[in-house]
């Protein structure tokens, strides 16, 4: 009867620890993060560490292999990759600036930060801008 019970127990407990792995599986699957689709047409503000600010656009592509490419703020051509589920890492460039962009998914918002060289004159500066989908 001592032997049945341990055995009843112990297929209990190990009935208990299986459906806990399932509900586990389950769960971290349901809660797992999907990538980001930075894809799109976004807009939102920018401003900058001179004190400036104005309103922002951003239209991208994106490829299978995570590479990025489109206008920034309406004439900067942008290209670059996907770094990962949620940051990507682009450049751009005028004709009087280099931009170094990371770009951060933020649920339904976009944060770019990035530097710009001067290459008229000597100096950078840094900035940020806030975007969101358009639709």
């Amino acid at each position: 009867m001592k032997r049945f019970i341990t055995m009843s127990a112990l297929s209990l407990l190990l009935t208990g620890v299986a459906a806990l792995s399932v509900v586990c599986l389950f769960a971290g699957h349901a809660f797992a993060q999907h990538p980001a689709t930075f894809a799109g047409r976004w807009t939102g503000y920018w401003q900058n560490s001179n004190g400036e600010r104005g309103d922002d656009t951003l239209e991208l592509t994106e490829d299978a292999d995570g590479h990025l490419t489109g206008t920034w703020t309406g004439n900067v051509p942008v290209s670059g990759r996907r770094t990962d589920e949620r940051t990507a890492e682009l450049h751009g460039r005028t004709d009087t600036r280099a931009y170094r962009i990371v770009v951060t998914a933020h649920r339904d918002e976009l944060v770019l930060k990035y530097t710009a060289r001067r290459l008229d004159s000597s100096g950078e500066y840094e900035g940020e801008s806030r975007l969101t989908r358009s639709h």
